[in-house]
């Protein structure tokens, strides 16, 4: 009886804070909290905001400008947020004030930026010209001795090792591109590492490549981004090297990667850390959101799997747990903050997976939840917790969850 008044409490207060974002006429004269709204969307204004307090629903309002010089790229100002902008502005610029680390979150930011922006133009047909720039500009800052592990031109590369969590989102990139601009400019390279990252995960014997050089660990959710690279290719050029190693990988996780109990993916597959045999929601998000383009019948399974053993519903809102119920692990980079067994990567990834499914309503509760998260942090996080909610990895995955 507790938990259910416990439940239907959380949810009155989200539902009193949630109208106006079905209905923006709330917000002005007509709701008791009025004044409440109009506090909240007037702070997120005057800090900077991109949007009103529930992005992707309400009306946008005014962007406050990146102050950074724009020549040619204009036009994605009311595309992107600011801290995307300002990562776009730089590398068109000035790319020595990007630093880009590939062993992961700014290749990965790179690669979820690059894929929002493919994704909004062939779902909008516009601003192509400027989206193409976007794209160059950032290929050629990861390619830069200064910003690729290698230390010289990735052009030039002909060992690429096992660098396979910054191969993989290079080859998203270059995907991406081809996507918007149709003109085989850097077919070479995407072809050369497709080749290369599908014959590593042929011969692994767990038919999993190593996200990093001299790691001993295979993670699921990292071949899933490889293998969706590999299908990316074959879609824009019409060939079929993604073929067999999906194939390879998917019976292999059919026999050896599942978790008994919950039918979801183990978080790693070799076994040798002390979370591998355990689904972790960070992992299984990740997966999904890439899984459902090259092997969308049993994304869907899985989705539908994890839903049942992972998400937390008030039904306005929802979140992904970071692990099964009964389990529980210290946060870690992975993770990110976890809250009552809720996990913050989880969450958000589960934004992107949820809409690559196709699952709306679930989407929307995702994105509610992360909103809410975000704005209450902005007024009582501290220092690093504002950072970590507001910085470019947060957005880059918001913004190509959005265009699916």
């Amino acid at each position: 009886m507790l938990k259910s008044f416990k439940t239907i409490s959380i949810t009155l207060i989200f539902y009193l804070i949630s109208l106006p974002l079905y209905n923006p006429e709330l917000s002005k004269n007509k709701h008791i909290l009025s004044p409440f709204y109009k506090s909240l969307n007037q702070s997120l204004i005057n800090e900077g905001s991109n949007t009103q307090l529930f992005e992707g629903i309400t009306n946008k309002v005014d962007r406050a400008k990146v102050k950074i010089e724009k020549r040619g790229l204009k036009g994605l100002e009311n595309i992107v947020d600011e801290n995307i902008m300002d990562f776009i502005s730089k590398v068109h610029n000035s790319p020595k004030e990007v630093k880009i680390n590939y062993k992961g979150c700014i290749i990965i930011a790179s690669s979820n930026i690059a894929e929002g922006l493919a994704n909004y133009y062939e779902k909008h047909k516009k601003h192509r010209e400027e989206i193409i720039k976007a794209l160059e500009n950032i290929i050629q800052t990861i390619a830069s001795p200064n910003f690729n592990p290698y230390k010289t031109n990735l052009f030039k590369v002909k060992n690429y090792k096992d660098y396979g969590l910054f191969l993989s989102h290079v080859n998203i990139i270059l995907g991406s591109y081809e996507r918007v601009a149709r003109n085989g400019k850097y077919r070479i390279l995407n072809e050369k590492i497709s080749k290369y990252l599908a014959k590593r995960i042929l011969l692994d014997k767990y038919n999993h490549m190593p996200s990093f050089p001299h790691s001993s660990l295979r993670w699921p959710a990292d071949q899933a981004a490889l293998l969706y690279s590999l299908y990316l290719y074959d879609i824009n050029f019409g060939k079929d090297i993604s073929k067999k190693p999906i194939h390879k990988w998917l019976n292999y996780m059919k026999k050896h990667g599942i978790d008994k109990r919950t039918g979801l993916h183990v978080s790693e597959v070799t076994g040798r850390a002390k979370y591998s045999p355990i689904p972790r929601g960070c992992a299984l998000s990740w997966t999904i959101k890439y899984m459902a383009k090259f092997a969308p019948e049993e994304a869907k399974k899985l989705w539908s799997r994890y839903k049942k053993e992972f998400l937390v519903d008030y039904i306005l809102f929802a979140g992904l747990r970071e692990y099964p119920k009964g389990y529980y692990f210290k946060p870690d980079i992975d993770s990110g903050p976890i809250f009552n067994g809720i996990g913050t990567s989880a969450t958000a990834f589960g934004i992107g997976a949820a809409n690559a499914i196709g699952d709306r309503l679930t989407y929307f509760k995702l994105l509610n939840s992360y909103n809410i998260g975000k704005f209450i942090i902005s007024i009582f996080g501290d220092n690093k917790t504002k950072r970590l909610s507001n910085d470019l990895l947060a957005s880059s995955i918001i913004f190509s969850s959005k265009y699916q």
